[in-house]
């Protein structure tokens, strides 16, 4: 069990463990213990973190006392469970149940003279695994260490002599394994240590007096009851523990409504926007960077000493119906036909419910629940219902990776609510009301370096966030096309990616040298196999990567034998652009992130403003690189993970003016389309349940975050479970996100045609694929099938970011966005649209042969047969590994290009219009430079193209300024009537 040893190399690797490798996010709550609330936490979730331990130096002798009811951690026992822990780099106490010489014991180690000794006396698992809370003790009084359970001695060494190290001034933990990385499973309550050895008799007094009894000499008592306050009288100024990773009090803060004035105004085609503020505010609207800068008409209801009791107050408030009642403060929204919209309640504990109409939820931002155990068994989340949820930005893995919560619920019964401020939690575990609890703000001065990044921010807002204001969104969605309208109004239209976006991108890991980059792109230009970018991870996070070891601007001369310009200058030759891969600083030299590129008036342009930090990425622009992944982050508030999309926005446009940006992120919120960052799951496991997981993970991200989505093809990390076919299928699904890109370790098993080679290449982890599963000429005709697809679809696409800008709807749709009447849809998470027409039923079980699919009423297409399916039924569709169903509505009008081999590519074939009979069409066809900031100044050429089913007539006519001269190859289906035709900008129609 000897685990620690004192010295400064092995305690910063412990450290580096601790803060950098644990993935896993907050899972602990309350239950009752021997005082009050005792924290529970699950054997994989965060500690409890004591910061401010200087003043409790017992350094003659020490008694360290618990109580704990334990539960099993693993399959063998309790493998290492700390109940408290003290380091740094000289002084050291722990207590934990844990295998001392393969025995289940009570353990305990002290630094003493500059050594760390530690001894162990074996316990009895079955009197500790039943259930009940019990008292472990641990004394030494400079020459004996004694171990007691219960009040009783249970063993004693005399091994340890000497007075205790001293020096620094260590935080403690409770509940946490820095070595072996495990946590403690059960119960932890009233922890105490004391300086000096108690007697057996007062050991036996604390365990007879059910934790209430106390000695003299307690220098820390942590209760651990939801307060997380140091009880005892005599311990440093400012002691408190917390959650590590979070830092932060989840409870509701009273304010006063006595203090406050509430106004409501119109917000957007159906939507109001409630504020409550201090009488004397000065800013109208509290400040958050999810909302962009406009102007809002004057409020229609202004109301003030909200605690009082005054009269109903019933006004129109643009298209919606508004009534404020007092006592709890009410208000209700309705339409003007009075059908219910939403009802919010505030209390003067701080609170705010709103009602549930029984009808899913859906939204909330990325990810979903913490996940542990046989995770693969659990029910995918779509439905957001049933659940607390901690709105706690986290990195994680599994099935639904990392979380960016964004507190914006679609409900499909009618209604929208966006908590705009403050920050919080929004309990569903009601089935009549959910309930959104304001976040206490974190303390000044946690931010901390980034490999200890869990301890810092996490997400949360900055120091000083205000807790005494409420700004609320309340939508009406009975339309839901108004409602995403809405939130693209509030939040900032999308910016459009640049057209080489909509492409393939591989992304590389362990790199040989600048000739295997190269050659790389070569196959794929051989093998016809279309690819429009590489992207290549940093050093540090791969052995052998793009940079020096992250972060850093600088090429690893390892990797680039010839010159970085020549060698990028070489892929941009080949018709391909390059994605660098970058992490922030280190807190040591970047304290913070603020300002604006270029920097507005009275901005103080000091090393940490963005404009600062985007000129360290000039020399690489200069060198060729095209495009940004900007990942972690972890440890930014809020307002610096906005800050990051607006420096990689905002940035990049300071050194090429007139060229759209791109940039891929980890972390994101509501707001950032308007800074063109799209959004990666994070470093997801490869499993087919995170497959599926994944299908629900991308809708509701696109009802609430933004409308630009991927995930790593085959998942991040891989498993056994990471075969050819599952490969075969998580492609096929990405074909139909908006960011297609290839990433994972094991990485050139994430080429197109990797499965079909006779090695892996670098393993890059202890669970690569089977060895079986290589020489495997399946998979590569698939994934290339899926990817000419893909550029087929480029024109539909390209239109589909541009409807995302118009109208605020994403390219991966929820049925119900379509079909909102129709009540079985707005359940369904493992089928969605890809735009209004294009039904996607990605296959996600192993070795399936058959997908059920639910089709809305009407009729629909198969996609690669043709065959008509009657809808408003669910229906079974046979499948071989080269098909996943996709279904095309009647009345569609679906572009189809030639196939290139990378965006930008000129072709001579027509485009080739589909129409889908069966009912009348309707679509517009946008097109741009695909590169250019001039759309914004209406520089584009959309075409509306119309057909009249039951007279057979299709009509063009220009919907913009510019209009273009084009050749089309219209097919009518299921007629199988061809006609080739010339559209010369000006009004055209046709009979067929």
């Amino acid at each position: 069990m000897n685990i620690l040893k004192l010295n400064v190399t092995v305690f910063s690797s412990l450290l580096f463990l601790l803060f950098a490798v644990v993935d896993m996010a907050v899972a602990a709550e309350y239950a009752e213990g021997k005082l009050g609330k005792a924290l529970i936490l699950d054997g994989s979730s965060h500690t409890v973190k004591i910061p401010h331990y200087a003043g409790l130096k017992p350094d003659k002798a020490i008694t360290i006392s618990a109580w704990i009811k334990p539960e099993r951690v693993g399959k063998g026992g309790w493998a290492w469970q700390q109940i408290y822990r003290k380091e740094d780099g000289n002084a050291r106490a722990l207590m934990a149940i844990g295998e001392y010489e393969k025995k289940h014991s009570l353990c305990f180690g002290l630094g003493i003279g500059g050594k760390y000794v530690e001894h162990g006396v074996p316990l009895e698992p079955a009197k500790l695994l039943d259930g009940k809370w019990h008292l472990v003790s641990v004394t030494f009084d400079g020459k004996t260490i004694k171990f007691y359970a219960d009040g009783q001695e249970i063993g004693a060494s005399t091994k340890a002599t000497g007075s205790i190290d001293t020096k620094g001034e260590a935080p403690a933990y409770i509940g946490c394994d820095k070595g072996t990385r495990e946590f403690f499973k059960g119960g932890i309550d009233d922890v105490r240590i004391y300086n000096r050895a108690l007697s057996e008799g007062e050991v036996k007094t604390m365990a007879l007096g059910d934790g209430k009894a106390t000695v003299d000499g307690i220098v820390g008592w942590w209760k651990l009851d939801g307060d997380l306050k140091n009880s005892a009288t005599k311990t440093a100024t400012g002691s408190e523990a917390q959650f590590r990773g979070v830092d932060r009090k989840w409870k509701a803060a009273p304010f006063s409504l006595a203090g406050a004035r509430l106004d409501i105004r119109a917000a957007g085609q159906a939507a109001v926007r409630v504020t409550i503020r201090p009488i004397d505010s000065k800013q109208e609207f509290p400040y958050t960077p999810a909302l962009i800068e406009r102007e809002y008409p004057e409020p229609v209801i202004t109301l003030r000493k909200l605690d009082s009791t005054f009269k109903p107050v019933i006004a129109q408030v643009g298209p919606l119906t508004v009534k404020v009642t007092a006592k709890p403060l009410t208000v209700l929204v309705t339409t003007s036909d009075n059908k219910p919209v939403q009802k919010i309640t505030f209390t003067p504990d701080g609170k705010m419910s709103f009602v549930l109409d029984g009808h899913p939820v859906l939204g909330l931002g990325e990810g979903g629940p913490k996940q542990s155990g046989k995770w693969q068994d659990d029910k995918v989340e779509f439905d957001r219902r049933g659940r607390d949820h901690i709105l706690q930005p986290r990195y994680d893995t599994m099935a639904y990776g990392s979380r960016s919560p964004v507190a914006l619920l679609a409900g499909t019964g009618g209604w929208g609510l966006f908590v705009a401020t403050p920050w919080g939690d929004i309990d569903l575990t009601s089935k009549e009301t959910g309930t959104f609890t304001p976040a206490v703000p974190i303390e000044p001065g946690t931010v901390v370096s980034r490999r200890q990044q869990r301890q810092g921010r996490i997400g949360l807002p900055p120091p000083g966030w205000k807790t005494d204001v409420y700004d609320v969104f309340v939508f009406d969605a009975h339309e839901p096309a108004k409602f995403m309208k809405d939130v693209s109004t509030i939040s900032g239209p999308a910016v459009l990616p640049p057209r080489w976006a909509m492409g393939y991108m591989q992304s590389h890991r362990t790199l040989e040298d600048d000739a295997q980059m190269v050659s790389i792109v070569d196959t794929f230009r051989k093998k016809q196999i279309p690819v429009d970018a590489v992207i290549y991870l940093g050093t540090g996070f791969t052995p052998r990567g793009w940079n020096k070891n992250q972060p850093s601007f600088e090429f690893n001369r390892g990797v680039f034998k010839r010159e970085p310009k020549d060698v990028l200058s070489d892929l941009h030759a080949r018709h391909t652009k390059v994605v660098m891969h970058m992490i922030p600083w280190d807190r040591g030299r970047l304290e913070t992130l603020h300002g604006s590129i270029p920097p507005k008036s009275g901005e103080t342009v000091d090393s940490h403003h963005i404009a600062s930090y985007w000129n360290e990425h000039n020399a690489l622009v200069d060198t060729g690189v095209d495009a940004w992944w900007p990942d972690e982050g972890d440890w930014f508030s809020f307002h610096e993970r906005m800050k990051r999309h607006q420096l990689y926005h905002e940035g990049p446009l300071s050194k090429t003016p007139n060229v759209r940006p791109w940039s891929l992120h980890r972390n994101g919120h509501l707001g950032v389309a308007r800074y063109g960052g799209w959004i990666w799951s994070g470093d997801t496991h490869a499993s087919f349940k995170t497959l599926e997981s994944q299908i629900a993970v991308g809708i509701n991200h696109s009802l609430s975050l933004s409308p630009f989505w991927g995930s790593d093809i085959g998942g991040f990390y891989p498993t056994q479970d990471l075969t050819g076919e599952l490969y075969a299928r998580w492609f096929q699904f990405a074909a139909f996100t908006s960011s297609f890109r290839g990433h994972g370790r094991t990485w050139q098993m994430r080429l197109p045609w990797g499965w079909g080679l006779d090695k892996m290449g670098p393993k890059e982890s202890n669970t690569p694929p089977l060895e079986s599963e290589l020489n495997n000429p399946k998979i590569e005709p698939i994934a290339k099938k899926y990817a000419e697809l893909r550029y087929q679809l480029l024109s539909y696409n390209y239109t589909l970011a541009w409807e995302a800008r118009a109208t605020g709807m994403p390219m991966m749709r929820s049925m119900w966005l379509h079909h909102p009447a129709d009540p079985k849809v707005r359940s369904i998470g493992d089928q969605y649209l890809w735009g209004r027409d294009l039904l996607i039923a990605p296959v996600y079980k192993k070795g399936a042969t058959t997908r059920d699919i639910y089709l809305p009423a009407g009729k629909w297409y198969d996609w690669w047969t043709g065959e008509v399916a009657i809808g408003g039924r669910t229906v079974q569709r046979s499948v071989d590994l080269a098909t996943m169903p996709i279904y095309v509505r009647a009345g569609a009008i679906v572009p189809v290009d030639p196939i290139r081999q990378y965006t930008g590519q000129k072709v001579d074939e027509p485009m080739t219009l589909k129409i889908y009979r069966g009912a009348n069409g309707k679509y517009t066809l946008y097109d741009d430079d695909g590169i250019s900031l001039d759309y914004l100044q209406g520089d584009s050429v959309q075409t509306l193209i119309q057909w009249d089913d039951a007279a057979k007539k299709l009509s063009l006519e220009p919907a913009s300024k510019q209009t273009a001269t084009r050749k089309f190859q219209v097919e009518l289906i299921p007629d199988g009537v061809t006609r080739l035709i010339q559209y010369s900008g000006r009004p055209l129609e046709l009979n067929f």
